[in-house]
């Protein structure tokens, strides 16, 4: 299907997949499955198993012809830090590259150790000046990047 999408989400006691293809304004779901997590796939909310998931994820993706080429991964961890900033408007490059520089001004976090992004939430106007809230998010690489490469793969 061209125009599906699988959502995954891996839990330490179960793997949620989810196909959906969009019709109009809706979502339709095509497929959906509900296993088990493999005994030494997650502990503490990080994947340390990456073959046992990838096989139970694979597998359960052939048994159901899962067609989606297209992922969405959910991430959940305590460790994940998410925050609402309000700044001077900026374009989204120089955003990028003050999170870069000065991480420390908006998140407590140590830039090597976490991946970080943004969204702008809005734009408005406080004392003639233009501003914009937004909504800062840090997650540590040892969540994300284990999960990066078991879609990739």
């Amino acid at each position: 299907m061209a125009g599906s999408i699988i959502g995954i989400e891996i839990g330490s006691k179960r793997i949620k997949l989810i196909e959906v293809t969009k019709q109009a304004a809706t979502l339709k779901i095509e497929r959906f499955s509900l296993i088990k997590t493999p005994r030494d796939g997650i502990i503490n909310g990080v994947i340390e198993n990456m073959d046992s998931i990838y096989q139970a994820i694979a597998k359960e993706m052939v048994v159901k012809r899962y067609k989606a080429k297209k992922a969405v991964v959910l991430v959940q961890s305590s460790s994940i830090i998410i925050r609402n900033a309000v700044v001077d408007k900026r374009p989204e490059k120089v955003m990028r590259q003050l999170l870069a520089i000065r991480p420390e001004e908006y998140l407590p976090v140590e830039t090597s150790q976490y991946q970080i992004d943004f969204k702008v939430l809005r734009e408005f106007q406080e004392e003639g000046l233009d501003k914009q809230e937004m909504l800062l998010v840090a997650a540590p690489n040892n969540n994300i990047l284990p999960v990066v490469s078991l879609v990739e793969k």
